[in-house]
């Protein structure tokens, strides 16, 4: 549990500086992750992130036969996902930093396009132009996708969200923000 912990004291700090509006919706993940870890096998990775799309988040793997989940805790985690989506919509910045994982991942299966934010952040600002600046292997690249990305900068207002020194994501405004 002592992981589980460190685990849940990481999302918080890597997404604290983008929450803006709350809704529950974290400290329900805690005691979802709380209840989970004591069934989860102690050959399977766990460390859950908020992120209710993460390939490491019982929400987007078949928790039920991978983590071994009662039907109890798999219905938990689909509300979750259903939660995590909500949340990003009332916080236009965390929907951004969402967005931007998507990005990283069909672009080279990263989790965060760190140190390359604001060339999708001038893309973005400069009307979403072809050619997109990266590879798009996940075919998420749609017209509904860049709509709801411009949507929710356009909501966050001025700066934009960069990886910070951490493990902290952050919205600022820079030097170089038009």
């Amino acid at each position: 549990m002592a992981d589980i912990e460190i685990c849940l004291a990481q999302e918080r700090r890597q997404w604290s500086a983008l929450l803006e509006i709350g809704d529950g919706t974290p400290d329900f993940f805690e005691v979802l992750v709380r209840k989970t870890a004591p069934v989860v096998p102690d050959d399977r990775p766990f460390w859950p992130r908020w992120n209710a799309d993460s390939a490491f988040t019982p929400s987007m793997t078949i928790g039920e036969k991978y983590y071994g989940l009662t039907p109890e805790l798999t219905d938990g985690w689909q509300e979750y996902k259903a939660r995590w989506q909500r949340l990003l919509e009332l916080n236009p910045r965390m929907k951004i930093a969402d967005m931007l994982g998507d990005v990283s991942e069909t672009h080279d299966s990263s989790s965060f396009p760190s140190g390359w934010e604001d060339v999708v952040r001038d893309w973005i600002r400069h009307g979403m132009p072809e050619p997109r600046p990266f590879d798009d292997r996940n075919r998420m690249d749609t017209p509904e996708w860049r709509a709801e990305f411009m949507s929710a900068a356009k909501a966050a207002g001025p700066g934009w969200v960069f990886h910070a020194d951490g493990p902290e994501v952050v919205f600022e405004w820079r030097w170089d923000d038009e």
